[in-house]
Parts: C-alpha cells; structure tokens; sequence
C-alpha cells in the first residue's frame, strides 16, 4: 500500500511541475470514492461477521465491481 501512494504522488508531482494540470470534472473520481467506501464497509461487515468472506458474500463484492465498471464505462 505504501509503494501504490509513494509511486502515484511521485508521479503526479514530478508531472505538476513540469507542466501544471488542472482536473474540470469530478464526478469519476466522486463515483470512484463512493464505491471504494461502499465495498470497504461491507467487506469489513463481512468479516466480522464470520471472520471470513464466503463465496455468497464474494459474489457480491465481485457484483458490486462489475456494477462500478458498468457505471464509469456507460454512465460518468
């Protein structure tokens, strides 16, 4: 998790100051964060419960994916 956040701030400030950019829309990245809430929330609801994910509950979190790429490649 570490290198994931090291990596993309370097790469977004080393971009920055070469040539300033500015992001006009939000709405992905709105999408994108109230999915990744939603997702985390359940799966640590999951977890609790039975101190593991089962298949059913698997099945869900895979649903829920395919939903946010529906939503972002046909919707935002």
């Amino acid at each position: 998790m570490g290198s994931v956040i090291v990596c993309s701030t370097l790469v977004l400030g080393i971009i920055a100051f070469i040539l300033p950019f500015e992001i006009g829309d939000l709405a992905p990245f709105l999408t994108a964060r109230i999915f990744l809430v939603a997702a985390a929330l359940l799966s640590l609801l999951f977890i609790k419960t039975g101190k593991k994910i089962t298949k059913k509950e698997g099945l869900l979190l895979l649903g829920m994916y395919i939903l946010f790429l529906i939503f972002e490649i046909f919707i935002v």
